[in-house]
């Protein structure tokens, strides 16, 4: 793996290109998406991939919207936000992508309320791919506006970060709900689920019909990956019913706010600050002859494998924290682009022959 594609970093673990993370950085709206509570809620069965291309679309709707646009999101965009396997041939990815959306295309949601009232509805209007090009054209249906826009009470803000992270449909879905419960000025809050609730909602009514099945398959392996990967920790107790204490009838959960893992520690942190570090050099023109992050860092790790190395063997240990070695050797220049070192020359040698010329002048 060449440094730079270090830096764009593998799909798994859902970061997107570099221009791509700057942007989620200036632009914060990409990072939240907001639904109505009912819409969390909601009753349906989507496969993952399906519930993460229904998220990165709702991740491309501005807050002041009052109504839906047209939203157009490249494949590179799709593939990289719904963690599809970069492993995978393109062609293959891109007859992933047409066969999820097709699926997605004909799901409907189902949507109750209190008053015993419930409703059907479809995600989006249209998908569409124009000859050409490689991007899909997304419509939403008019009928979710009250669940996607214009929000002002009882709805929820969820990171699109942590919801690409999770790896099982049913730990998303959880995260959902428990990030509903959790209120913003308490640290921990607890909310009670009836077993048969949940796989109705979930859409898995008829499977698992053993609970230690649906207790091993469903709930603890979501709950420890909503602990490993998300800003949120879940605890749980069964309660049993009242008529037969041998059947769990429903489950007490606790949330509590929690520090993501890695959030600090992360290599990608400090990749992320250099990125932006650098980005804003370009943007300033203070590093000329570059139009882009990516055509710089191209040029800046050319020789990478060389540099590092001959670190290696300087130090005698492998290296074994990239991104802070990177971040040492931009700190301390101790590698720079061809361009930067003819500058630097330039300006030593201005600097001498000044230094020179003072002093005949002095002499």
């Amino acid at each position: 793996m060449g440094i730079l594609d270090f830096f764009k970093m593998p799909a798994k673990q859902g970061i997107s290109t570099i221009d791509d993370k700057i942007n989620k950085q200036e632009n914060s709206q990409n990072e939240l998406i907001s639904k109505q509570n009912a819409l969390v809620d909601s009753k349906y069965n989507l496969s993952l991939y399906e519930l993460r291309i229904f998220n990165s679309l709702l991740s491309r709707i501005g807050r002041k919207e009052i109504e839906f646009q047209e939203y157009t999101i490249p494949f590179k965009d799709l593939i990289a936000e719904c963690n599809l396997n970069r492993g995978t041939a393109s062609a293959n990815n891109y007859a992933t992508l047409k066969n999820t959306i097709r699926k997605l295309k004909s799901r409907v949601i189902e949507i109750n309320d209190d008053n015993n009232e419930w409703a059907f509805y479809s995600l989006f209007e249209t998908a569409r791919k124009e000859h050409g090009k490689d991007e899909v054209v997304f419509k939403i249906s008019k009928e979710l506006t009250p669940y996607l826009l214009e929000l002002k009470n009882k709805f929820t803000q969820l990171k699109i970060d942590y919801l690409i992270k999770l790896n099982s449909i049913f730990a998303v879905r959880f995260y959902e709900i428990a990030t509903k419960n959790l209120h913003k000025h308490t640290t921990h809050w607890v909310f009670i689920l009836e077993v048969a609730e949940i796989k109705t909602r979930f859409g898995i009514e008829k499977k698992y019909k053993r609970y230690s099945d649906f207790k091993k398959r469903i709930l603890d392996t979501a709950i420890q990956e909503i602990n490993a990967k998300t800003d949120i920790h879940l605890e749980y107790k069964q309660i049993p019913s009242p008529r037969n204490k041998r059947k769990i009838e429903k489950i007490e959960f606790t949330a509590t706010r929690q520090k993501a893992n890695n959030q600090t520690d992360e290599p990608t942190e400090v990749i992320q600050q250099v990125l932006i570090q650098i980005h804003g050099d370009i943007k300033k023109k203070k590093i000329k002859g570059y139009k882009n992050t990516d055509i710089w860092f191209e040029d800046f790790f050319s020789n990478w494998q060389e540099v590092i190395s001959n670190k290696k063997t300087n130090a005698g240990q492998p290296i074994k924290n990239i991104a802070g070695f990177v971040k040492t050797l931009l700190d301390n220049r101790m590698i720079e682009t061809l361009e930067q070192a003819d500058k630097r020359i330039k300006n030593k040698r201005k600097e001498q022959e000044k230094e020179l010329s003072e002093e005949k002048t002095k002499n």
